[in-house]
């Protein structure tokens, strides 16, 4: 009987080295945040603490990428847990809009797919292929 807790015990050592190998294997990019495209930051939406939408997502940004495509970034909730964005971060975005700015969102993919904003870039339209 000892002998086979011994196997056991080996073979779930043997595991998890192997599950460590594989997780130190992984390239940087793919733990990396992916870049969105440029476009026209078009709105922001807020969710209050009473809303049933801001507990899956505290707010949300809208970008025009052009050609009819609008693509939505959230941030905060249980879909981007620990993604959040500060208030000042909100209103810089908010100032963005009514400066016409353009945007390159960076994000991380959360829950349900949602493309979850961890980083952006502001530029004037003109500017933005520059900088991407």
């Amino acid at each position: 009987m000892e002998k086979t807790m011994n196997k056991k015990h080996d073979t779930l050592k043997t595991i998890a080295a192997a599950v460590v190998a594989l997780v130190l294997a992984l390239p940087a990019a793919a733990l990396a945040d992916s870049t969105g495209n440029h476009g026209k930051l078009i709105g922001v939406e807020h969710g209050t603490p009473n809303s049933l939408y801001a507990a899956m997502l505290r707010g949300s940004i809208f970008v025009d990428e052009g050609n009819g495509v609008v693509r939505e970034y959230g941030f905060g909730g249980s879909l981007c847990n620990s993604r959040d964005l500060t208030i000042e971060e909100e209103q810089l975005l908010v100032v963005a809009i009514s400066q016409r700015m353009s945007i390159i969102p960076r994000y991380r993919i959360g829950g349900g797919n949602t493309r979850c904003l961890v980083a952006f870039t502001l530029t004037r339209p003109a500017q933005a292929a520059k900088i991407q």
